[in-house]
């Protein structure tokens, strides 16, 4: 997918929105149109990003039931989609040592994103979890940053509690956004961290399968409640990414 045909499709998506009365379809094709514009226009020239956003809106797409009449809107695009995407695999690993068992109050950023859940700010993570599996929160409704990094250019989730509960509640997230972060951001500094050094960790109780320590990025991740001044703490349960999430 090319800058080219982003516009094919902002302005395809322009179209059925404007046909469309209010309805749950028409929400999620405005939250795919803000994505397209805001996200992908950024990320377009490099072939591996471009093939990421082809398979992400063919995802969306797909999960988008359309009135009777509007069946045949999309087909076309859908083909060049799946062409342009190539089967591109997007199952991201856990990009962080560890989270806590809730949401924090959400940012500027993510108030002004359409579809954003307005009630995820201090939610627990099981909460979260359950309104996933239950259909409360669609699954082109939570955002979730991912980046290519390492040689051998792995998808890792830059929103690891979104990512989590999503793992958790073993639906496959829609609503993935591939960003290109800076050498120095946050995000791919702390891909750094190794469990027991630097005041990272250790981590104690059951930790699945997890190497020790633990390196990242990884398959699986910690939840960990509390962290004590040494960087040390419990954990009380460990999510993985479901083999399924290709």
């Amino acid at each position: 997918m090319n800058t080219d045909k982003l516009d094919d499709y902002l302005n395809l998506l322009d179209t059925t929105i404007s046909n469309l009365m209010p309805s749950p379809a028409r929400n999620r094709l405005e939250w795919l149109r803000h994505d397209l514009a805001t996200f992908a226009i950024d990320t377009l020239a490099t072939n591996l990003y471009r093939r990421a956003w082809a398979r992400i809106v063919l995802d969306r797409l797909e999960a988008i039931t359309l009135p009777p009449n509007m069946h045949a809107t999309f087909v076309q695009t859908k083909l060049e989609l799946r062409a342009f995407s190539k089967g591109e695999p997007l199952r991201p690993l856990f990009g962080q040592q560890r989270i806590a068992p809730g949401f924090q109050t959400f940012n500027i950023n993510q108030e002004q994103l359409p579809g954003f859940p307005g009630d995820l700010a201090n939610s627990t993570l099981a909460t979260v979890q359950t309104r996933i599996q239950q259909g409360t929160y669609s699954p082109d409704q939570i955002p979730i940053r991912i980046f290519l990094h390492g040689v051998q250019q792995k998808w890792i989730a830059a929103n690891n509690r979104g990512y989590t509960a999503h793992c958790l509640a073993g639906v496959r997230p829609l609503r993935m956004l591939p960003t290109i972060f800076e050498p120095t951001d946050i995000e791919i500094t702390r891909l750094q961290e190794v469990e027991g050094e630097n005041g990272i960790g250790p981590w104690t109780g059951m930790r699945g399968n997890e190497p020790n320590p633990r390196r990242l990025p990884s398959e699986r991740m910690f939840v960990v409640p509390i962290v004590n001044a040494a960087g040390s703490g419990a954990i009380t349960s460990v999510a993985s990414v479901p083999v399924n999430f290709v």
